[in-house]
């Protein structure tokens, strides 16, 4: 009985200190919870096709005391997509074709457009961890409980630099390097349950059984673009309105939040600041061609109205819109100094037993 007591508290001790799933794969769910948090930035965001060198390329694929990356390069981008819609990063994520990705974000109606490019790669073996007399202990009291152990670290090197443009003026805003970092894996991050792995760690704590290869590569590459991806979304989620070089000025959307529930009419509350006179400003719906608001500059405020010390302002005070059911992409065009800009926000109206009405604002 008291062994057992014994075992249980071992175990119990081993989960505060190890977790049942590596360090870094803790780590990054913790991010990803609190970038979810945030509101998605008010962008529809076009990725373009990732550019990897040759160099890098066939370091991607393995060898030289390096794990390949578990994904091809022409890859690389769907696979950020998925993450950055999994982290909400923005209204809308819409992955490119190959081709002139200018060309082909304009036809997305895109606000921004991210051009991913490779710069750094390494996924590799790093030694064991401070948590292996943990996992040596748990695997000859229970074996299973040393499966679960982050015991062995690893370099999960990946550094994707992103141009981040706007479409509307072909004029790069920024550009951003995100990078993923060192994690530690447990037997299970690298093995799967039913394999020669699991049955040689019978034999051996599992920190000393050899890695296999295509299970540690698949975890690893997760871990490294799901740091990349999770930077990126706080650039774009916390960053970008500090850092809007081309994007001209800000368009402050007060209410409704971004990513909101909301009734049939909403009212479009905000401002757009800019460094120079607004001369028009369209309010779209979905796909709709023509818009729901137009005003030009003749049904502007003047320049003097405008100016407010060094920064210009319109509000957005009474434009209200009636949505469909559903989710509605409501993007908001604005021209400065001859230069267009947008922001698109994502609202859901849920559907009603009544049906729902397409009439224009």
């Amino acid at each position: 009985m008291r062994s057992c007591v014994f075992i249980a508290c071992v175990f119990i001790a081993a989960v505060g200190v190890g977790g049942c799933a590596s360090s870094g794969s803790g780590r990054l769910a913790h991010d990803a919870r609190q970038l979810r948090d945030l509101d998605p930035a008010p962008y529809r965001v076009a990725i373009a096709r990732a550019e990897v060198s040759d160099r890098l390329a066939s370091r991607m694929g393995g060898g030289n005391g390096s794990l390949p990356l578990a994904l091809s390069a022409n890859s690389i981008s769907k696979a950020l997509a998925r993450d950055l819609r999994r982290l909400d990063a923005a209204t809308e994520i819409v992955e490119l074709e190959e081709g002139d990705d200018l060309a082909l974000a304009d036809a997305a109606r895109a606000d921004l457009l991210l051009r991913p490019r490779v710069t750094d790669f390494d996924l590799g073996y790093d030694g064991v961890t401070d948590n292996a007399w943990l996992s040596g202990l748990l695997w000859i009291t229970t074996w299973i409980g040393g499966l679960v152990i982050a015991d062995t670290d690893y370099d999960a090197r990946l550094r994707i630099e992103w141009d981040v443009v706007n479409p509307h003026t072909e004029r790069r805003v920024a550009t951003v390097s995100s990078m993923s970092d060192a994690t530690s894996l447990a037997f299970l991050d690298r093995h799967d349950f039913i394999s020669w792995g699991t049955l040689s760690s019978v034999i051996v704590p599992p920190f000393l059984t050899g890695d296999d290869v295509e299970a540690t590569s698949e975890t690893l590459s997760h871990y490294a673009l799901g740091q990349v991806a999770a930077r990126c979304t706080a650039f774009l989620k916390s960053g970008l309105d500090g850092d809007e070089r081309e994007l001209l000025g800000r368009c402050r959307i007060e209410s409704p939040r971004n990513g909101e529930r909301v009734d049939e009419t909403v009212s479009l509350r905000g401002a757009i600041v800019a460094r120079d006179l607004v001369t028009e400003v369209a309010v779209f719906v979905n796909d709709d061609p023509e818009p729901r608001v137009w005003l030009d500059s003749n049904r502007l405020p003047s320049r003097a109205q405008q100016q407010i010390g060094s920064l210009f302002e319109v509000p957005l005070s009474d434009v209200r819109l009636r949505l469909g059911s559903g989710e509605n992409h409501v993007a908001i065009e604005f021209v400065v100094a001859g230069r267009r800009s947008s922001r698109t926000i994502r609202l859901v109206r849920p559907a009603t037993e009544t049906g729902d009405s397409s009439d224009e604002a």
